[in-house]
């Protein structure tokens, strides 16, 4: 706990990402995947395959909600493009020092995204993400949309989806990779009900939170159906 909060003290990001609790999530992540590295480590093995299958190089990479970069094999696409943009609302410290000695490689976007997909109607949308999607060659949307439909009302949740899949289609080639299903010792909850989405080229189980997570002794495993799109 005590590391948490010197994180949360040192991370430089905005005050709306702070008081959004947006920080005190990413910090919250690092810390499950830690615990959780060895129920973790089939879902991001799996991700970084659907991503190295489909990166087909060029100067610039955009990572939509890269957070830690679990799911992410940096080195990967440094050697697929010249550079690579990271877009979050906040970025992790360690991903900030990264940055910082990447000369140039890796550069960082801090964009709450809500509001962006929310409010992306044809070119009415901040000018800064649609020249950067329209410039990139290879674009990757990291489980964030389920994350957007939590926390959005569900009347937004259709045109969330749709804003999301055009920002996508700007770029020269897309993929969208995202949580759509839950199940915790049940059948499967969906996440993204309602969302027009086309059909996912791979999906796989994602062993999200094993028992000791929610403080449970019992068996009992909460899983997440996730799937990858090749949006273009």
């Amino acid at each position: 706990m005590i590391l948490e909060i010197l994180e949360w003290c040192l991370t430089p990001c905005s005050i709306h990402a702070r008081r959004a609790g947006f920080l005190s999530r990413q910090i919250a992540i690092r810390h499950r995947a830690r615990r959780c590295r060895r129920e973790w480590a089939s879902h991001l093995k799996s991700s970084k395959d659907f991503i190295s299958k489909h990166a087909i190089g060029g100067q610039c990479c955009v990572i939509l909600g890269s957070g830690h970069l679990h799911d992410i094999d940096l080195e990967f696409l440094k050697n697929r493009f010249q550079e690579v943009v990271l877009v979050d609302v906040v970025h992790p410290l360690e991903i900030q020092f990264m940055s910082r000695f990447s000369q140039g490689r890796v550069c960082l976007m801090g964009v709450d995204l809500s509001p962006v997909f929310q409010e992306c109607k044809n070119s009415a949308c901040d000018p800064e993400i649609l020249d950067l999607m329209s410039q990139a060659d290879f674009v990757v949307s990291a489980c964030l949309l389920s994350q957007l439909a939590w926390a959005l009302p569900r009347e937004l949740h259709h045109a969330v989806c749709e804003n999301h899949l055009r920002l996508l289609r700007l770029s020269k080639s897309a993929l969208l990779i995202t949580d759509t299903a839950r199940r915790f010792d049940g059948d499967w909850e969906p996440l993204l009900s309602g969302y027009h989405l086309p059909e996912p080229s791979e999906s796989w189980i994602w062993d999200i939170a094993p028992p000791r997570e929610h403080g449970i002794s019992e068996t009992g495993m909460e899983q997440r159906l996730v799937e990858g799109f090749v949006i273009r």
